[in-house]
């Protein structure tokens, strides 16, 4: 893509772009932005001679571009979306094992949904990787997190999990 290199933050992202045409360059070998600076600085694929441009989320955290910044990497951070948040306490949350969660937003989201209306310390969170479950026990969740950042990786979680309650 006009000589530049891409580097995606998952598998699923690098998945994703390559349905449009686009061949991730990199995926860290964790799936979040803290790896995908850190390794891409260790392999030697970025330098401070290097401008990069990250596309995420308004409200993201900003481990990865202080990461680069620290690193004399000259970084522009590009919002390309805002997560919204919709109050949704019609949910009766207490007839279920589990609730999953594939972002900390997911989590700041629900929090919004239920206020203080739900005891936390009760709910069982299936988490996408270690970001997510910071937020949820923040909130005082039980947290699982999933051995891979994907959705995939929660299912097995989740079945894992669960055939160990049933021995």
């Amino acid at each position: 893509m006009y000589n530049k290199k891409i580097a995606a933050v998952g598998s699923q992202t690098a998945e994703e772009l390559l349905k449009h045409g686009i061949r991730a360059d990199f995926v860290p070998s964790k799936f979040d932005g803290k790896h995908l600076a850190k390794e891409l600085l260790r392999s030697g694929k970025i330098t401070s001679k290097d401008k990069v441009i990250i596309f995420r989320a308004k409200d993201g955290t900003r481990e990865l571009i202080d990461i680069f910044k620290n690193n004399n990497i000259s970084c522009t951070n590009v919002s390309i979306y805002a997560t919204g948040y919709i109050k949704n306490d019609r949910i009766d949350i207490s007839n279920f094992n589990y609730i999953t969660f594939t972002s900390e937003s997911c989590v700041k989201g629900f929090a919004y949904s239920f206020d203080n209306t739900v005891n936390y310390s009760r709910i069982n969170a299936i988490c996408i990787g270690q970001q997510t479950a910071k937020a949820a026990r923040a909130y005082g969740m039980n947290t699982i997190v999933s051995d891979t950042a994907t959705v995939s990786s929660m299912v097995e979680k989740i079945v894992e999990v669960y055939e160990g309650k049933k021995r």
